[in-house]
């Protein structure tokens, strides 16, 4: 049973503490990038903003069972549980850990109640993470120190949203910097004090 994060237990105050370490982290490597962006952009002159597609919008957008038109992540058994989700349950999903969109402009857009759009987020998100069963992030943490590719990696996949979040300026993705906030994320396992 999925038990909401109260801030009480040794692995929520050890997320807690990991995802607040990590958000600062994030939030000083963006303020830097951007400002390197802006100062670059300074002495540049703009090419064709035409030719910049919205990932986001193709994860959103993607049609009921048909695959999802590009891989969205390189681990298959992700793509495997976003594909078994119905449509408007990977919606509803990608919408609001994605966009941070609320639940109530999704269940207007929908026709549910705010109660449907929020119970269908987190069936969504109970049916990803029993794809790849339960694992406290204290353990993880230390496996990835460790070494262990699949700890990273895990852990990786807990905060994409965040880093796809981050990654979004003006609400375009940005790859180069969500692969500075990805390095980011590598750098604060390494560094974080269990």
């Amino acid at each position: 049973m999925y038990t909401k994060n109260n801030g009480s237990g040794e692995n929520n105050v050890i997320q807690n503490r990991f995802t607040a370490y990590l958000l600062t982290a994030i939030h000083r490597k963006k303020a830097a990038y951007l400002g390197a962006c802006s100062r670059r952009r300074e002495m540049e002159l703009p090419t064709d903003p035409d030719d910049i597609v919205s990932v986001l919008d193709a994860m959103v957008n993607s049609a009921g069972d048909a695959p999802l038109p590009f891989p969205l992540f390189k681990n298959d058994a992700l793509e495997e549980a976003l594909q078994k989700l119905s449509q408007r349950d990977r919606y509803i999903f990608l919408a609001h850990a994605l966009y941070q969109r609320d639940f109530g402009d999704l269940a207007s857009e929908l026709g549910l109640t705010y109660q449907g759009a929020a119970t269908a987020y987190h069936r969504a998100r109970k049916k990803i993470k029993d794809t790849f069963g339960q694992m406290s992030l204290k353990d993880l943490l230390i496996q990835a120190k460790d070494g262990s590719h699949y700890a990273q990696e895990k852990i990786f996949l807990l905060y994409r949203p965040l880093l796809f979040k981050e990654a979004c300026v003006y609400e375009v993705f940005d790859e180069d910097l969500f692969q500075e906030l990805s390095m980011t994320l590598v750098d604060c396992i390494r560094l974080f004090q269990l």
